[in-house]
């Protein structure tokens, strides 16, 4: 992954924001340098060995995951894992770009707690298409 000088992320423009984040290999680097996301975990895995590497992984949504270097161990984890990205469910670089419109453009936080209330809401309570005396259509002409 590509090591750059950072310029201040307070001062960013939006062009230098996409060329930070513009790829995942940018967006993880990114991380590193600003220490969302540590170079090397500092917790040993489950086996105790604690040489790990951080290798591509097709199957998850970051596209990459620590692995133990161990060839009898092999284990791996999440590269969110004990990191602000934990517990999300978006790809890092929309949580970033969030993050970053939402500080330039003096979004209120409120505004995203909103936003995340309302798609638990959604998700939990999903709209009923049809039923016993009603007809749904759908037009398949596009």
């Amino acid at each position: 992954m590509a090591h750059y000088p950072l310029p201040p992320v307070d001062d960013m423009t939006l062009r230098e924001w996409n060329m930070c984040t513009s790829t995942l290999e940018d967006t993880i680097s990114f991380c590193q340098s600003v220490k969302l996301i540590p170079y090397r975990p500092t917790a040993p895995c489950s086996n105790g060995h604690n040489n790990w590497y951080m290798g591509k992984c097709s199957k998850i949504i970051d596209g990459y995951h620590w692995r133990c270097r161990v060839k009898e161990c092999r284990l791996s984890r999440s590269i969110r894992d004990g990191t602000f990205f934990a517990n999300s469910k978006l790809e890092i670089q929309q949580v970033l770009d969030l993050i970053f419109i939402g500080l330039k453009e003096s979004i209120p936080m409120t505004f995203f707690v909103d936003i995340a209330n309302l798609r638990v809401s959604l998700l939990s309570h999903p709209g009923i298409i049809g039923g016993v005396g009603h007809v749904a259509e759908i037009d398949e002409s596009a």
